[in-house]
């Protein structure tokens, strides 16, 4: 999520090998970081197969020690699994696509622009020459391009490529799936960003349709639509309805206590803001209280 700007929605949340099970990654606050399972050659010899297996092991550590906030290991590990493929199979290959999209996400977190900028471009080219424009991976890069620009605030250079991935999952995978949901919500936390609310909340509330209808009505995905739309009523002026919205994220992360509790948190702050702004001291520092402890308790 980029929560750097308020909150963005991560596409791709796994790394796996052929054959064996996705390893869940957890979401990633600040930045769109975007891995989705490696792509990885089915035939090669026992050498090649035992560095492509590592090249693999050092990307999990990698994914692992950022959606950990822990940069400086995270840079480590992606770099040496960059390098690993890159003896493997060459920069021109999938596998070192992937790795390099998710170096540049880290470069974005850290706040080292022109880095992203370079890696997630140079990461595109090499995903549009051997796995063309409508492979998730060629989206979720564009994704991350798109996230720079939002965190950049050039919102006229991020509209059109967070629309690229809109019509791009549209074709691959349908209106129903969840990372068009995803993409049709980024889209639309770009037009609350800048103001074009009646676009931003047929777009969110769309999203939100869409991880209902997949995934039910307590599923983290859930709790980032909430709050955007939270933020879209509380622009509008209807304090009650920004008001539900944040009830109902709240109760979903109470019945999931395996989210990052930095989500409650920032969910309870949000809450004691709003409280405030309606005239509920009383209540807001309650509010504010349960943010202290559930911070305490991370």
């Amino acid at each position: 999520m980029w929560h750097g700007m308020l909150s963005f929605v991560v596409l791709g949340s796994a790394i796996s090998s052929p054959g064996s099970p996705a390893k869940k990654m957890p979401p990633v606050a600040v930045a769109p970081a975007t891995v989705e399972p490696l792509q990885l050659p089915a035939r090669t010899d026992d050498l090649k197969q035992l560095q492509l297996a590592e090249g693999r092991l050092l990307a999990e550590i990698g994914v692992r020690a950022l959606a950990s906030k822990d940069f400086a290991v995270a840079e480590r590990y992606l770099s040496k699994s960059l390098a690993v493929f890159q003896e493997a199979l060459g920069e021109d290959s999938h596998p070192y696509a992937q790795v390099l999209n998710t170096l540049g996400c880290l470069y974005s977190i850290k706040g080292e622009v022109q880095k992203a900028q370079q890696t997630l471009l140079q990461a595109l080219a090499i995903s549009k020459k051997v796995v063309g424009p409508d492979h998730e991976t060629h989206l979720s890069i564009l994704n991350s391009l798109g996230g720079l620009y939002m965190q950049q605030k050039d919102f006229d250079k991020a509209r059109p490529i967070l629309q690229q991935v809109v019509n791009g999952y549209r074709r691959t995978v349908g209106e129903e799936h969840h990372l068009y949901a995803a993409s049709v919500t980024n889209l639309g936390f770009l037009d609350l960003v800048v103001g074009n609310l009646d676009q931003a909340e047929q777009s969110l509330r769309l999203g939100l349709t869409i991880y209902r209808q997949r995934f039910g009505n307590v599923h983290p995905a859930l709790v980032n639509s909430l709050e955007l739309l939270a933020d879209l009523q509380k622009e509008k002026g209807d304090l009650d309805a920004s008001e539900e919205a944040l009830k109902e994220a709240l109760a979903i992360e109470e019945k999931l206590p395996q989210l990052n509790g930095l989500s409650k948190v920032k969910t309870l702050q949000r809450y004691a803001t709003l409280l405030r702004q309606m005239g509920r001291a009383d209540e807001a520092r309650i509010m504010e209280e349960k943010a202290d402890q559930a911070g305490q308790h991370r």
